[in-house]
């Protein structure tokens, strides 16, 4: 089964890859090389997976299509989508508050973020 993964066209490399969230690669194990759907908004392309600079993104490999309906709102909804953008929030909210390493770690690992 073919993976989705979120990217924002806003943000891409010098080499043209889009950027990829760490949690998203690490979450779907994602290898350099693997082939992918990314998607943004209601817009997908066929894609493959790459690492620039320690960064995980995916470069666009076909022209852009229409998501449809019943994908768009499936991955608005899902599981990945909706708990990655939590975990960021939670991750964002912690490190602002300057916890001992130890306890950081801690937390990183209950979250699935280590």
């Amino acid at each position: 089964m073919k993976k989705f993964v979120f990217i924002d066209t806003n943000f891409c490399n010098e080499d043209g890859s889009c950027r990829i969230h760490e949690l998203q690669a690490r979450r779907q194990k994602l290898t350099e090389g693997d082939l992918v759907t990314a998607y943004m908004e209601q817009e997908q392309w066929d894609a493959r997976v790459v690492r620039c600079g320690g960064q995980w993104g995916v470069v666009l490999l076909s022209e852009t299509r229409a998501l449809s309906a019943e994908r768009y709102e499936g991955q608005q909804e899902g599981y990945h989508n909706g708990r990655l953008i939590e975990q960021l929030r939670v991750l964002r909210v912690l490190e602002g508050l300057d916890l001992p390493e130890d306890l950081m770690a801690e937390a990183k690992r209950r979250l699935e973020l280590a």
